[in-house]
């Protein structure tokens, strides 16, 4: 959109003015629907803003077809569900996609849907690690499920849920208003007290937290909450970190949680940051160097489907903080990660943040043998060389899941022989 500016629903109602539809936004944060959906759904005028949520409206007070944070809610429980079968397919595609990449576990922030549809996938060629969204706590907890629940292929990592919004949807909750407004400061969608209370109740039930927060002001708030609740037996997280303030880096190394952090956001986020929330302010954008300096543990991963799952583009954006063709070089260096620190995030950061240090994320003897080989060394390789690196071959709790039979035939035909 030129100028930038939210779509409305008679954009939409143009090209489909007869059918249903709706569009997430790239951060999954807002939810773009046409006419015919709002009717459908019952969205008009009328309609009260749910709590931590917006519905965007004209001059004249009717919706414009963006709904914001919870208020997408009201239309995305009309969208059916995919069927049984339609899912294991789409499980394994992703499986297979995840071997060629060169993965072998995943921690997944979905909803209870997807942990049913995990506990009926036979043959699991991953390691999943599960996490249920917040409206599903008593579900879980009327269930006697616990954080480490499970077994090898698939455990409950805990409960997810949301203190504020995103960047791109201007709803990320922050200290001061976004660049252009004098009273846009985000969404939160839940206050501290009810981080608080949230915390409490799962620590009851012995449920390790993950919890998005995105603004500088969502952060200090759960930060506030960890300072509470310091991370002694459960392996707490706060997902995404995309803007804190330096002193709360060494506020949080000190309770123990674990930064999850999704470095490929960076890249395509840095114009966006700039735009929204002003250079100064950027200056505190994904402070990956900050956290590691100060002794937050790190997690690395994707964040997919917002950004592409390929570790290795989020090795690169963690080491060189730029797109591999941004002529203006490295966005905040100092906060660029050292390889070793990227690469131990990705691997044994990963499972240090939902306790399986000792079965899974580095190569020692009685591990469960899941392990990537790689054409080059992308500990030494210039910059430029790490997205070229090749995956050789992936494997899977000692199984060979994916060989690349064009850049190593000489393996594939060793590993047929030996029906690894």
């Amino acid at each position: 959109w030129d100028p930038p500016s939210f779509p409305t629903r008679q954009d939409l109602d143009r090209v489909a003015p007869d059918h249903k539809v709706a569009i997430f936004s790239k951060d999954a944060h807002s939810l773009w629907i046409n006419s015919r959906a709002l009717q459908e759904c019952g969205v008009t005028r009328d309609t009260q803003d749910p709590e931590g949520g917006r519905i965007l409206r004209d001059d004249h007070g009717e919706p414009t077809g963006i709904l914001i944070e919870t208020a997408y809610e009201l239309v995305e429980k009309q969208i059916p569900l995919p069927k049984p079968r339609e899912e294991a397919a789409a499980l394994q595609r992703g499986a297979s996609l995840l071997h060629r990449l060169g993965v072998t576990a995943a921690h997944d922030m979905g909803p209870w849907e997807a942990w049913e549809a995990y506990n009926n996938w036979i043959g699991r060629p991953l390691d999943l690690v599960s996490y249920v969204r917040l409206p599903k706590a008593e579900e879980v907890v009327k269930q006697g499920l616990r954080s480490g629940w499970g077994e090898p292929t698939l455990r409950l990592g805990g409960l997810k849920f949301f203190s504020d919004g995103a960047l791109g949807s201007q709803t990320a909750y922050m200290f001061d208003p976004y660049v252009g407004s004098d009273s846009n400061y985000g969404v939160p969608r839940m206050s501290p007290a009810e981080i608080n209370e949230m915390l409490q109740y799962a620590e009851a039930h012995h449920l390790a937290c993950a919890i998005h927060a995105i603004g500088d002001r969502a952060n200090s708030d759960v930060i506030d909450g960890a300072e509470k609740h310091p991370a002694t037996t459960l392996r707490h997280r706060i997902e995404h970190i995309q803007c804190a303030r330096f002193e709360d880096a060494e506020r949080m190394a000190r309770t123990g949680w674990i930064a999850s952090i999704q470095p490929s956001h960076l890249v395509s986020d840095r114009d966006m940051s700039l735009r929204n929330w002003g250079e100064a302010r950027s200056r505190y954008a994904y402070p990956f160097g900050t956290l590691h300096r100060a002794g937050v543990p790190l997690a690395l991963g994707s964040d997919v489907p917002i950004e592409p799952v390929d570790p290795l583009m989020g090795i690169y954006a963690a080491c060189c903080r730029k797109h591999p063709e941004d002529s203006r070089g490295p966005w905040e260096p100092d906060q660029c990660l050292d390889r070793y620190t990227a690469l131990h995030g990705f691997t044994a950061g990963a499972a240090y943040a939902v306790g399986q240090e000792n079965y899974v994320g580095t190569l020692a003897p009685g591990m469960r043998a899941s392990f990537v080989i790689l054409d080059r060394d992308i500990l030494t390789v210039p910059d430029d060389q790490i997205l070229a690196t090749q995956i050789l071959a992936t494997f899977h709790a000692g199984r060979s899941m994916y060989v690349n039979e064009n850049a190593a035939p000489d393996l594939a035909e060793t590993l047929q022989a030996a029906r690894v």
